[in-house]
């Protein structure tokens, strides 16, 4: 049986005929002899005919027989093996060497490029149409003149940029905001280490120049230079700032002489609070046509020599005093008050009044705090004047008995002064909405949505002709969009996005011992202040 037979002790002999073909066991041919460097086998049965040699068996040894398959083969060495056959590569085609014909014209005898019948390949049988040039080539004198100039001073990290008097439009500085590359070089100490005041900040302090041209809206890539310290507008075509200014938050001069601004957009208070620095500064105003009431033009024109030496008493009464001043109990402010019954020009004598207020206040502050005189451009601004609110419906027309937004110093408008004793110039009628709602009609949420994905004009093709509310917010949309501002504005209460403001009103501040107007505009009803919304309860009455 079987399982009775003796196991061999080795395992069994390979014939000729089950030599494995594998490529790996391919003999290699060198130019020494085939003798075999390996121990003699013990048995001279072990060994092939062929190898039986005295030579196999001195020692010592120089060359190995190599042989041939697996280790249980013992057939001949590789020696005896025939020659390895190997594959002769030939080829059937043409080795690339092309031979032209006879003909007179080399592109005769070309064959034909193949072309797929109605177009399938994308090809068509008409002309191509030109390749539109490239944007070097279709940028504009100005716009060109102004690359150089700004590449000039990239390549230098300059930061001084002067593009006065370029005629640039608001177009043809895109790129402005390239600058947010620039670092300041440090100096070259040469071989000596650097002294203690080489060892500094390579934040620069970037000052543009646009004076002079015809831009009207600017860009956004302007505002995303954060070291932008000093930016020139004068001679402009600028009639309203941009909110985006806001976020130069290291911006420390700003020059707008010469341009239609009416008024700041009410993010720009921002810029006044002290951020490290003292806040911007606008140094160059003259020739813009602030919104400012009449009685804000001079304060210091009070025509009266008793109010006007009142006014200069309480001023020092108040800088001198080393105690908190209580202004409604001081002799000046009470005899400034039993004047205003009899000064002929009463709101102007009321600012005077406010401004004195917010001098106690911030003297008040200083001694509480420990400030020191000239720290006084760090000061936070100081809230002024106000006009009441006017309100919106949701294709941005005035609510009717609303007052306006006065638009010129020409306009009839209220102005109410917040006072210690209670609020001047309030109208006699006041405007309250019937309800304060803060959730938009269903129209307006679709009109957000699909302006969230497709343009204004989009829109207008897809709903054409669009209904009158649908009509007044794409058109508000558009207007916004002007400049690549986008359509949506954030309002500053809520943080929510919207396209038509539904309130809006000016305030007056006091920033650096001056008023400003600002612009405010909310996206809902309900984001009106409650102190705006009523009647003021305490009146300064006559």
């Amino acid at each position: 049986m079987e399982r009775d037979a003796v196991p061999p002790s080795s395992p069994p002999r390979a014939t000729t005929a089950d030599r494995s073909t594998s490529p790996f066991f391919e003999p290699t041919y060198n130019a020494y002899s085939p003798k075999s460097s390996s121990p003699p086998p013990l048995f001279s049965s072990d060994d092939s005919c062929e190898s039986v040699d005295v030579a196999n068996y001195e020692s010592p040894r120089i060359f190995k027989n190599k042989r041939k398959g697996a280790w249980w083969d013992n057939g001949d060495s590789s020696q005896k093996s025939p020659a390895i056959k190997k594959a002769k590569m030939t080829r059937n085609y043409d080795s690339g060497v092309y031979m032209l014909s006879d003909a007179s014209d080399s592109f005769d005898s070309l064959p034909s490029h193949h072309q797929a019948p109605f177009g399938c390949d994308g090809t068509t049988d008409s002309t191509p149409e030109e390749e539109p040039l490239p944007q070097q080539d279709r940028m504009s004198q100005e716009e060109r003149n102004f690359c150089e100039a700004l590449e000039y001073g990239l390549d230098r990290n300059a930061e001084v940029y002067d593009f006065n008097s370029l005629y640039l439009s608001d177009a043809d500085i895109r790129r402005i905001g390239e600058l947010s590359s620039v670092i300041k070089s440090a100096p070259d100490p040469g071989n000596e280490l650097p002294a203690e005041g080489q060892y500094r900040s390579m934040v620069p302090k970037i000052r543009v120049d646009l004076s002079n041209n015809r831009l009207s809206r600017l860009t956004p890539s302007l505002f995303d230079v954060q070291n932008l310290t000093t930016l020139t507008l004068t001679g402009n075509n600028i009639e309203e700032l941009p909110s985006q200014i806001s976020r130069l938050r290291n911006l420390r001069e700003l020059h707008i002489s010469r341009n239609n601004i009416k008024w700041l957009p009410y993010e720009f208070i921002d810029l006044h609070r002290p951020m490290g620095h003292s806040g911007v500064r606008i140094l160059g105003d003259s020739g813009v046509p602030w919104l400012m009431p009449t009685m804000a033009q001079d304060l210091t024109s009070i025509t009266d020599p008793l109010v006007r030496q009142l006014g200069c008493n309480l001023s020092q009464s108040i800088t001198e005093r080393s105690d908190e001043v209580d202004l409604l109990t001081t002799p000046e402010m009470q005899a400034l008050h039993a004047a205003l019954d009899t000064s002929p020009n009463r709101d102007q004598l009321v600012w005077r009044m406010r401004s004195m207020e917010l001098q106690a206040i911030f003297e008040n502050m200083q001694r509480a705090t420990g400030m020191e005189p000239h720290e006084r451009e760090f000061e936070e601004p100081d809230y002024f004047a106000r006009t009441p609110v006017s309100y919106f419906d949701e294709m941005g027309k005035l609510i009717r008995d609303s007052p306006p937004l006065p638009t010129s110093n020409q306009d009839n408008f209220a102005v109410i002064t917040e006072t210690l004793r209670g609020a001047h110039g309030v109208p006699s009628t006041w405007f309250t909405p019937p309800e304060f709602k803060a959730v938009k009609s269903l129209s307006t949420i679709a009109l957000h949505v699909a302006l969230r994905h497709l343009s204004a004009a989009d829109v207008r093709d897809h709903i054409d002709p669009p209904p009158p509310v649908a009509d007044a917010v794409l058109k508000q949309a558009e207007h916004n969009d002007g400049g690549g501002y986008g359509v949506f504005k954030k309002c500053h209460v809520c943080r929510k996005e919207y396209v038509v403001a539904r309130a809006q009103w000016i305030e007056w501040w006091w920033p650096k011992m001056r008023v400003l107007p600002f612009k405010v505009q909310v996206c809902s009803w309900a984001c009106v202040p409650d102190g705006m919304r009523y009647r003021p309860e305490k009146e300064l009455l006559r």
